[in-house]
């Protein structure tokens, strides 16, 4: 199963509370908050994973206006990153209780993984995905939700413990159990 339709499942089974993470840095700004949209956020993921793993990307002219802003959210990842190396993440796969468990997380280091998304207000299936990663990569996942119009944004880090690990064990294990009762 793709992270991406677990961590929406798996959300009826883990609360906020329960998971261990903290909110490293936050900067928002009451400014209009426009709504993003996937080309963006596409241009947003493939420019700091370019510029961070040291390849050459050039913007389109529509997006260079807010260059300077996602040039903002290269300079946050590096000041928490202190000069580690960074790739973009392989693939991997686990089998949690009879569940294959893929997923790929945009990039890593040699201390974090690091999942970027474009708006800076954290969703529960968000938290559910770095929880998947901690799982996946054994390393702590730093999520950077930036918000490429205004340059707000929220840094949150979802720790690799064995609490966590058991969560998310418990939560893939009651929901193949529901499964398998027929209540999903």
């Amino acid at each position: 199963m793709l992270e991406s339709s677990l961590k929406r499942r798996i959300g009826d089974y883990i609360r906020y509370s329960d998971v261990n993470y903290e909110i490293m840095r936050a900067d928002h700004e009451s400014v209009l908050k426009l709504p993003s949209n996937d080309k963006l956020g596409q241009v947003f993921h493939s420019f700091v994973q370019s510029t961070l793993t040291g390849k050459r990307f050039s913007l389109s002219t529509w997006v260079k206006p807010l260059e300077g802003k996602m040039v903002k959210a290269v300079e946050i990842l590096k000041e928490e990153l202190r000069d580690s190396q960074v790739e973009v993440c392989n693939t991997l796969t686990e089998i949690i209780h009879g569940v294959r468990v893929t997923g790929q997380a945009d990039l890593c280091s040699d201390d974090y993984v690091i999942e970027l998304k474009s708006k800076e207000e954290m969703k529960k299936e968000d938290l559910m995905q770095a929880l998947i990663y901690t799982f996946l990569y054994r390393k702590d996942v730093i999520l950077l939700m930036f918000n490429i119009y205004t340059a707000d944004y929220c840094l949150v880090k979802v720790f690799h413990d064995d609490g966590n690990s058991a969560l998310l064990m418990d939560a893939i294990k009651q929901m193949e159990s529901d499964r398998n009762c027929g209540r999903m």
